[in-house]
């Protein structure tokens, strides 16, 4: 009997060791799996080197400030002078894709902001959705907006100080002798029963290539523009949303007219090789010429 009881006691340890065995091999301690308790390794994206602060180089009335949200946001400004009296502003934050070299954002707020005679200004926030990126151009920035609907080509901004490599270096002037050296051609501007009621030349605004004139009154601006080099299309420099774009025939001639449908704040042509264009208070819609204005100014210049 005692031998019966020990042969059933040895069975029951060697089952007991093959038990534990088999518990040791299918269960992992906790070190065994170091990669499951890894904390997630964050990519930071770092951004090119920007200015603090651009500005427009085509019209000069256009200018982005720069500041640093974090490691991978910046925050932009961009102030725009439609008029003396209207100045607009666009406020977004951007982080960099690197891959296409963009400043990405959709998080953008337009606000206008209108001056009384007494200069108090009052704001209206037109949207607070706006799309679109800053692609980056060797030292400068060229702005592609979803809502610029009517502008012929992007704005570029260069970097403030930067006056050696901006685009479209301007020089202002009141001798036309100078305006005519610094463009390289000379312009035959239009007879005074051409202009409005009132306008008179106040200075040229030349460089190498395009020949301007800018016109003024109490309640009026006006420039225009002939160029040998840019098309008519970017030659104006009024990056504003008008609601109606219509061509009207002068003599022959098409000339392509932004604005409200009825009076025009953009007007563009060409002739041959020479390109010209007239803006009437840039931005201000139903304040710009009138059919009849067109005709007298357009034969005027040519």
């Amino acid at each position: 009997m005692k031998k019966v009881f020990s042969i059933l006691m040895l069975g029951v340890l060697v089952l007991t060791g093959c038990t534990n065995n088999q518990t040791s091999t299918t269960t992992p301690s906790p070190e065994a799996t170091p990669a499951e308790s890894a904390e997630p390794v964050t990519q930071v994206v770092e951004f090119p080197e920007l200015a603090e602060s651009y500005f427009e180089a085509m019209a000069g009335r256009g200018h982005i400030t720069i500041t640093d949200v974090d490691a991978q946001t910046k925050h932009f400004l961009v102030e725009w002078a439609e008029s003396a009296s209207v100045q607009d502003r666009w406020e977004m934050d951007v982080t960099y894709d690197p891959k296409n070299e963009r400043l990405l954002y959709d998080n953008c707020t337009k606000t206008v902001t209108e001056f009384d005679a007494s200069g108090k200004g009052t704001d209206t926030v037109e949207y607070t959705d706006g799309k679109g990126y800053f692609s980056i151009v060797g030292e400068n920035l060229q702005w592609h907006d979803s809502m610029l609907k009517e502008a012929a080509e992007e704005p570029v901004f260069a970097p403030e100080g930067a006056q050696a490599n901006m685009i479209n270096p301007w020089t202002e002037t009141e001798d036309v002798q100078e305006a005519e050296k610094i463009a390289g051609f000379k312009f035959d501007l239009m007879p005074e029963y051409a202009l409005s009621e009132n306008m008179k030349l106040w200075k040229y605004i030349c460089m190498e290539g395009v020949y301007g004139a800018k016109y003024e009154s109490v309640n009026n601006e006006m420039i225009v523009r002939k160029s040998n080099v840019t098309p008519s299309s970017e030659l104006h420099g009024d990056f504003n949303t008008y609601s109606k774009s219509w061509d009207q025939n002068v003599k022959g001639l098409t000339v392509h007219c932004l604005g409200d449908g009825e009076t025009a704040n953009v007007v563009m042509f060409d002739v041959e090789d020479n390109h010209y264009s007239i803006t009437m208070n840039p931005g201000s819609e139903g304040h710009g010429l009138t059919p009849d204005d067109i005709n007298s100014l357009v034969n005027g210049m040519q």
